[in-house]
């Protein structure tokens, strides 16, 4: 029903997650895969990625994978503190984690990505210290590390709200992404995304489709599309989407973005990334105009070093990082 989304394109990603795929059993997988490429042009060297929880990870699973054409996974290991794992509520134990990564690796797996949080009510800096350590040492060719964030609705809310739990400060957080930026560049990683770290050729390709505006497709409840002008988002409820699916309907809304939610876009998304704005690209696709008027929001932050700006980019430096949200606001179009 979508493979008319993006005509012409061939796929050049593929990814599994925003959930549990790895719950899903070897045959479900295959399913998935053959569908895909029934339905798509699938470029031969396609970065075909799955997310899993370290505790479902077992050996036969990740030969079905490999068979599958999946080829980097991204393993949701959050801490290799046991302390901190309960904190967040996980299924898995540490050791639970280094094993996944060592059976995944024993089982081919040379591009995997792990996940790591900080922020934790109760951790110290000597633990996230620890876990920065370990992450390292696992050899793993991209990490990403998120600061905890508080949903509406789950458990970890209800703890904040009445008081049970709380987190470290904002300095202390800070102190947090500072030692992880310091860490993993002095082991020999790219700091190309504010949260995501890669060893040379191992970003992700994924992700970074996103960030530099790349049209994409996604399937199943909640997943959100682009065609490069308009944006589609599936509806939430998995009964809805499942019936509407049934019936032979998109069970999805849309809207078409304007000039200046495309320019919003472009700077909120490429400030993100290590290699920023990129002034000719920028010019090529809003014109001269538009760009005297990004430079001169931006004189303020430049002067303040929150962000760098030389003859082809405007780049967030790391003070600016920590307060891009607000530099973003600030210079956003009307």
């Amino acid at each position: 029903m979508r493979s008319d989304y993006l005509p012409g394109h061939t796929l050049k990603t593929i990814y599994f997650g925003g959930g549990t795929p790895s719950l899903l059993d070897e045959r479900q997988i295959t399913l998935l895969t053959d569908g895909i490429h029934r339905c798509f042009q699938v470029s031969e060297d396609a970065e075909i990625s799955i997310e899993a929880n370290p505790g479902d990870i077992d050996a036969q699973k990740l030969h079905a994978w490999r068979t599958a054409g999946i080829n980097r996974l991204s393993l949701g290991v959050q801490s290799f503190d046991d302390s901190m794992l309960h904190a967040l509520g996980r299924r898995h134990d540490a050791q639970t984690a280094r094993q996944a990564i060592c059976m995944a690796q024993a089982a081919g797996f040379g591009n995997i990505s792990i996940d790591l949080i900080y922020g934790i009510h109760g951790q110290s800096i000597g633990q996230w210290r620890s876990d920065i350590q370990q992450a390292i040492r696992t050899g793993t060719q991209h990490i990403s590390a998120y600061n905890l964030s508080y949903e509406e609705g789950t458990q970890l809310m209800r703890q904040l709200q009445s008081g049970e739990i709380v987190p470290p400060d904002d300095e202390c957080c800070n102190r947090m992404y500072d030692l992880l930026c310091d860490e993993l560049l002095k082991a020999g990683m790219e700091h190309y995304e504010i949260s995501n770290f890669a060893r040379p050729g191992y970003r992700s390709q994924h992700n970074s489709g996103y960030w530099t505006g790349r049209a994409y497709l996604g399937i199943g409840p909640s997943a959100h599309s682009y065609d490069g002008s308009s944006r589609q988002w599936n509806i939430s409820s998995l009964t809805d989407y499942c019936n509407a699916i049934e019936q032979k309907r998109l069970p999805c809304e849309h809207e078409t973005l304007t000039r200046t939610d495309h320019i919003n876009e472009r700077i909120m998304l490429g400030l993100r990334t290590a290699e920023g704005i990129s002034m000719q690209t920028f010019l090529s696709d809003f014109g001269p105009e538009a760009w005297s008027r990004l430079t001169a929001n931006a004189a303020k932050h430049i002067e303040r070093r929150l962000l760098h700006a030389d003859d082809t980019h405007i780049r967030a430096t790391r003070e600016g990082i920590r307060l891009l949200n607000i530099i973003t606001s600030d210079l956003m179009f009307e």
